[in-house]
């Protein structure tokens, strides 16, 4: 009896020491997979950064950026601006989809930074209200913009 007890703590100690183990090995795998995650998504912000910033400084403001490779590279993309760029990544409340409207439905430099700044105060909310104001010329596009409801 005390044999088979003195077996039966030994099987159930190796069982532990082996649950153990594969969930040691389990975590660390999945670290690795985390690290070569974040290492990746580092990779492709650093030449989103390179390839549209149009300035050193606004290219070092990109790369300590926290927002997603999406956005960044929506607003740096389709403007040559680089007032549009530093805002846009100093935003808080700007989405991918309302960077690319701004810059693609307005025509100028200043209604594009207005329109920004009314889409991180949200003020403007949608891409139809960007692209009805369309056209109108530096001034009109920005009162359009305010005042649209």
């Amino acid at each position: 009896m005390k044999k088979l007890t003195f077996l039966l703590f030994v099987i159930s100690s190796f069982n532990t020491f082996a649950l153990t183990e594969d969930y040691i090995l389990y975590s660390r795998a999945e670290i690795a997979q985390q690290t070569v995650a974040v290492k990746k998504a580092q990779s492709e912000k650093k030449v989103i950064c390179d390839k549209y910033s149009l300035s050193q400084n606004i290219k070092e403001s990109c790369l300590s950026s926290r927002k997603s490779n999406e956005l960044i590279k929506a607003c740096l993309s389709g403007t040559s601006s680089e007032i549009s760029q530093s805002f846009c990544l100093i935003s808080t409340n700007i989405t991918a989809a309302l960077a690319d409207s701004c810059y693609g439905s307005t025509s100028s430099e200043k209604s594009e930074v207005a329109c920004l700044v009314l889409a991180n105060k949200k003020v403007v909310k949608s891409e139809s209200t960007i692209s009805g104001c369309a056209g109108l010329g530096a001034m009109e596009e920005i009162t359009c913009l305010k005042f649209q409801k």
